[in-house]
Parts: structure tokens; C-alpha cells; sequence
């Protein structure tokens, strides 16, 4: 029980790990802002969390002794393993695709890539030889009692965030639906402009133009008073938003 209670610990610590990492390293690196990353509105992203204890598990089998390469390998393929299906239940509880790895090198169906494995193969054999040794030790000093009354806020806070999350997720079509119009008001804006310069409309796919698309669709959406967790969620999963600008721009082309 005791480790059981470690583990549960140890799975918040992991998932608020990768939430730091997802919203505040990544795009402090190449978008320079912070973006309040993941499915949650918390500082939670359980995919980290449920990953790496299903890896440190799976390489804490008793009588088995795994070499570092096969740590890194088999951690990256398991941690592969749940980001897809991951993607493929959420497509098929929302009607949605959440991420889209398509355009990075040796990607399966855009769900994962040889990018992320590696960076799960590495992460795989932190968790196994150097963070879960270090959380077992340090958590077993927390009092019984203690780690009791943690794990019940903590799950108490994640349960109530999931179900709000959920709940702002499967009404979210609305507001794309709202989103989509803004879109073609602004393609249409853009689309007349460069035509009347005779510029070919793959200036659209300029970064800058995606980038003022995407702010002028997250002001409209706020001067509506949209919930913050729906304008949270666009801004956490801009392919939501990218797929929604090609579809505009191809309905565009197709009416011409």
C-alpha cells in the first residue's frame, strides 16, 4: 500500500514534470511566450504521468535486468504506444484530431514520431534509473497520514478538473462552428486583398498571416465572451485552429 500511495505521488509529480516542460521549456524555446499546454486546465498533462509509470513498472518486473539501450528503446516504443492511442481515443470521443505530426520525419498516421520517441526513450531511462529511485526515497519520508490527505486533494483536483475539461471539450463544435466564420470573413478579407495586388493565394500560407489569423480569431472569440476554457484549449492545440484555416481557405478556392 505503501508503494502504491508512492506511485500515485509520483504520477502528479511526473504529470506536473511534463506540464512544465510542454508549456513553459518547449515554447519558451521556439515561441518565446508561455502557452498553458494540455487537455486540463491545470498544471497537469496525465499522458506524462500515466507514461512514465507505465514504463517505470514494466522495467521494475522482478528477476529482470534491462541494459540502458534497451530502457531507451523499449520506453520509447511503450511511451509511443500511449501517445497514440491517446490521440486515437480522443479523436474518437470528440470528433477531433488533437495533434498532427504529418509533416515531422518517420511519423506514423501523424499520431508519433521518431522525434518524440527519442525524447521518450530518454526521458524512459531517466524515470527508470535516476527520478522513480529518487521519488521512492524521498517520498517514503512523508508521513502516512500525510500522503493520504495529498493523494485525496490531488485526485479530488484532478477528477473535477477532467470532468470540466471534458465537458468544455464535447461542447466545443459550437464554438469552432463560430470560429469558422470568422475565418472566412478574414480569408475572404485577405483572399480580395492579395487578388487585387494579383498575388497567387499561397501567400496565406505564410507563418506571419496564420499567426495574425489566429490572434484576430482569439479576440473575436473573446470580445464574445467565449468561456476561457474553450479559447484555452485552441490556444493549447493550435492544429485545431491550423486545420480549420486549410479547410476555409480550400472551400475558398473551391467556390472561385
Amino acid at each position: 500500500m505503501e508503494q502504491l500511495f508512492i506511485y500515485i505521488l509520483s504520477f502528479f509529480i511526473y504529470s506536473f514534470c511534463g506540464w512544465i516542460w510542454e508549456s513553459i521549456m518547449i515554447h519558451a524555446i521556439y515561441m518565446k511566450k508561455f502557452v498553458n499546454r494540455g487537455f486540463l486546465n491545470g498544471p497537469m498533462l496525465p499522458i506524462y504521468g500515466s507514461g512514465a509509470l507505465i514504463v517505470v513498472l514494466f522495467f521494475r518486473m522482478e528477476g529482470v535486468h534491462y541494459p540502458i539501450y534497451s530502457i531507451f528503446l523499449l520506453g520509447g516504443l511503450i511511451a509511443c504506444v500511449v501517445e497514440y492511442l491517446t490521440s486515437w481515443a480522443m479523436e474518437k470521443m470528440f470528433h477531433e484530431r488533437w495533434w498532427d505530426y504529418s509533416k515531422k520525419l518517420f511519423n506514423l498516421n501523424g499520431r508519433v514520431c521518431l522525434e518524440g520517441f527519442v525524447c521518450f526513450g530518454l526521458f524512459s531511462v531517466a524515470a527508470t534509473c535516476l527520478i522513480q529511485p529518487f521519488f521512492d526515497k524521498k517520498l517514503a519520508l512523508i508521513p502516512y497520514t500525510v500522503q493520504i490527505v495529498l493523494i485525496v486533494i490531488l485526485v479530488t483536483i484532478f477528477v473535477v478538473d477532467l470532468i470540466r475539461s471534458v465537458h468544455i471539450a464535447t461542447h466545443l463544435k459550437k464554438e469552432m462552428e463560430e470560429m469558422v466564420k470568422v475565418l472566412e470573413r478574414e480569408q475572404m478579407r485577405i483572399h480580395q486583398k492579395f487578388a487585387d495586388y494579383e498575388v497567387e493565394l499561397e501567400h496565406l500560407k505564410n507563418i506571419k498571416t496564420l499567426r495574425g489569423l489566429i490572434d484576430q480569431i482569439n479576440i473575436e472569440l473573446k470580445n464574445k465572451h467565449y468561456r476561457y476554457g474553450s479559447r484555452r484549449i485552441l490556444k493549447a492545440f493550435p492544429y485545431l485552429v491550423k486545420k480549420r484555416i486549410q479547410e476555409t481557405h480550400e472551400r475558398i478556392r473551391e467556390k472561385e
